[in-house]
């Protein structure tokens, strides 16, 4: 119903950039990204000067600059927030101003693209009233500013539980750290969301109960009939823009069946009969649960069985597993969804006593532009096929037992599906919970009783050894300075201190993979200082052989100004990497 294209082109941006950038520690400094801020009226000053440079032209000019500029301006939106993210290097000030809060660094990072959003929802609707004025009709977004809180905020939520769990040192190490507790952490996320965003949806879009008095007493009688309830029905103004219904919400409550006012306005009442006992039928049948299930569980209980299988093989086979367990899945959604818009055709005829609702509604929307009639698409079959199919259950009373057999076996495939991923995914946590009790107790001070797990751990794959020496090395490293443990909170200083004492002994002797583990320490503190982060950030570099970045990190390390000591252990360090090229 009008995805925010603008602001989720922009949101890329910033997600290809936070993972193929190279943020520097405390590299972000305001006044760079100052100028590139002046940015943000742009599309403000493109309104001005169209209505500046067209206000003599004649009606067809006039016509031809606004449909241009209408086509241009959200062009402006990405445009203008790459150069603020890539040029302006906005995700190295938002880290150097958040620090460690996630809430922060998204208030921060996502304030100038809401900005941008609002001036260009703004300046089309200035150009929209230009255009208006002149007797113009123009093409306007499907989209609506809503749209973008109903993205943003349940973002900002998790940020926000993300900051909040970080007061409970466990609970932060075993959901960012583990590998079940991102599986919980997840399914939690997506139980809260599935909650949250209808609510959402019913709250920040222009939605209202009240349906128009020529419709309201048709649309309750059918979702009484068919045992909806009336107050969940929500009409969504879009200024006649968009001809659409859907069932928002995937569990049984909070639940709203969605018309837009297009489609109410250009439906007659048989028709709209049609659409309504057809949403309803979705939900009468649970099809949005079962797609939840097939298309966010399955992938879910598997992700950690396929990391463990691919973890040791190459690039290529990775590639080819990885596109065609994708492809399988794009066929596999086709067939259930396809599958369930028949369902829900059929349901909606039993419930009206006919096909005639459905496939006056079929070929009315069609008639709209809805949807490609002829051609369907990943979630519609044709309409044609609908229609077709409709008229065959409706004529032959086989058909009907025939369909509904089919119905049962997609359901039992739908659940055997589910269940073994379930247990697929039972046995992968049980095999990676002796690593994940490892980590849990180190990251929260129980350094003896993470030794002695990394001591009794069984066979993993062989692509986890890196990473399991480095924490057998960082586990060592923290026995030497708190031999007994502790609360982290007690030990982080310690840590962090001594860390950076025997770490940059180490690179003063030129052995960064020795050091490695001392500098991981050196950042236990929840917000340690950005020169303990490019310190390790060096070691780092030259252990996996990088000269020219170490080099980089050693350059900007002496502009962080860090303990004298230090500069001079760090260029002893980069001495010897030169001597060795």
């Amino acid at each position: 119903m009008g995805l925010p294209l603008t602001f989720l082109l922009g949101a890329a941006v910033l997600v290809l950039r936070e993972q193929f950038g190279d943020t520097l520690p405390g590299a972000g400094r305001a006044a760079q990204l100052l100028p590139y801020c002046l940015l943000l009226p742009v599309p403000w000053l493109l309104v001005w000067w169209v209505t500046a440079v067209l206000r003599r032209r004649t009606r067809l000019g006039v016509g031809r600059g606004l449909t241009l500029a209408l086509r241009l301006l959200p062009l402006s939106v990405p445009a203008i927030y790459s150069a603020i993210v890539l040029a302006g290097d906005l995700p190295a000030v938002a880290t150097a101003w958040a620090g460690a809060s996630s809430l922060q660094y998204l208030v921060v990072v996502l304030l100038p693209l809401l900005v941008l959003e609002v001036s260009y929802r703004q300046a089309e609707r200035a150009l929209l009233r230009l255009g208006a004025r002149r007797g113009i009709g123009l093409p306007a977004s499907s989209g609506h500013i809503a749209f973008v809180w109903l993205v943003v905020l349940p973002v900002a939520m998790m940020a926000a539980i993300a900051d909040a769990t970080r007061e409970l040192r466990w609970l932060h190490v075993f959901f960012t750290s583990t590998a079940l507790g991102h599986l919980i952490g997840f399914l939690g996320t997506i139980l809260l969301l599935s909650v949250v965003l209808p609510l959402l949806f019913r709250w920040l879009l222009p939605t209202s109960r009240r349906l128009p008095p020529g419709v309201v007493a048709d649309v309750h009688a059918t979702a009484r009939a068919l045992g909806f309830p009336t107050r969940a029905i929500l009409v969504l103004r879009t200024d006649l823009r968009i001809a659409n219904a859907a069932m928002v919400g995937p569990l049984p409550w909070p639940r709203y069946l969605v018309l837009t006012d297009a489609l109410i306005a250009l439906l007659d009442k048989v028709a709209l009969r049609g659409v309504v006992a057809h949403e309803v039928g979705h939900a009468r049948a649970g099809h949005p649960g079962l797609l939840l299930l097939v298309f966010v569980l399955v992938p879910l209980f598997s992700f950690h069985a396929f990391w463990l299988a691919l973890r040791d093989a190459d690039t290529t086979t990775t590639a080819m597993v990885l596109g065609a367990v994708g492809v399988l899945a794009l066929v596999l959604l086709r067939v259930i969804a396809h599958r369930f818009e028949y369902e829900a055709d059929q349901l909606s005829a039993a419930a009206l006593g006919g096909a005639l609702p459905c496939v006056e509604a079929l070929r009315r929307v069609g008639q709209l532009g809805a949807r490609v009639s002829e051609r369907g698409t990943l979630r519609h079959p044709a309409d044609s096929r609908r229609i077709a199919q409709l008229l065959r259950w409706e004529l032959d009373p086989a058909e009907r037992e025939r369909f509904a057999r089919g119905g049962r076996r997609v359901r039992r495939m739908v659940f055997g599906l589910v269940a073994t991923a379930a247990v697929v995914c039972a046995v992968t946590q049980v095999r990676l919970w002796p690593l994940d009790a490892a980590v849990l107790a180190h990251y929260t001070g129980d350094f003896p009783g993470a030794s002695a797990r990394l001591d009794r751990l069984p066979w993993l794959p062989k692509s986890l050894e890196p990473a399991l020496a480095e924490l057998r090395g960082e586990v060592a490293a923290a026995l030497e300075l708190v031999p007994t443990g502790g609360p982290w909170i007690a030990v982080q200083d310690r840590l962090a201190e001594g860390g950076v004492e025997r770490g940059v002994e180490l690179l003063r002797r030129g052995d960064a993979a020795a050091a490695l583990p001392w500098l991981s320490l050196a950042l236990s503190r929840s917000d340690p200082e950005p020169w303990r982060q490019t310190l390790y950030l060096l070691a780092r570099a030259a252990v996996d052989g990088d000269r020219a970045r170490a080099e980089r990190l050693a350059d900007h390390l002496a502009r962080l100004e860090p303990p004298t000591e230090l500069s001079t252990a760090v260029a002893e360090f980069v001495a010897h990497i030169a001597a060795n090229r």
